[in-house]
């Protein structure tokens, strides 16, 4: 009696590929948005310790800094953003890569006769285009409440 060799025929091995294919065409995608996604929430929680850390500076100074440099805080750049402070309000990530968006928050110092005396933190669409605004007005939107037309969000 002859003995037959089991194995899988060219076609069954053809068909399984091309469902992995399928499978890896379809996951891609949405792999790639959840490592974006991830990403511009590391930015986020850069963002609001500068935010934290320009209020202490404001609180010792009486005016927030307008560099990095000279606030008690060790940020790192990576491949993905780049933070700045200019202007002693603003502060920035700005996206080093195209499928990332800018963030951006604004400290505005309440007066003293005012109802607490902390800073009000913006997140900030304005000036964005794109796919970039829409992204990043879902993200400001997550973390705060709008406030005007314009894009500026009061984070909570």
């Amino acid at each position: 009696m002859v003995q037959q060799k089991q194995a899988f025929t060219l076609i069954e091995l053809l068909v399984v590929v091309l469902i992995i294919g399928i499978l890896a065409a379809v996951a891609l995608p949405q792999y790639q948005i959840a490592v974006g996604k991830a990403r511009t929430m590391q930015a986020i929680v850069t963002l609001r310790a500068i935010a934290n850390v320009q209020e202490t500076y404001y609180l010792a100074n009486g005016d927030y800094s307008d560099s990095l440099s000279a606030l008690d805080i060790e940020i790192s750049n990576d491949d993905n953003f780049r933070y700045s402070c200019v202007d002693k309000r603003y502060c920035a990530a700005n996206a080093l890569k195209d499928t990332l968006p800018d963030i951006s928050f604004h400290l505005l110092h309440q007066p003293a006769n005012r109802k607490g005396d902390s800073g009000i933190r913006y997140c900030s669409t304005y000036n964005m285009t794109g796919s970039h605004a829409k992204q990043a007005e879902r993200i400001c939107n997550n973390l705060g409440t709008k406030t005007s037309t314009v894009g500026y969000y009061l984070l909570n």
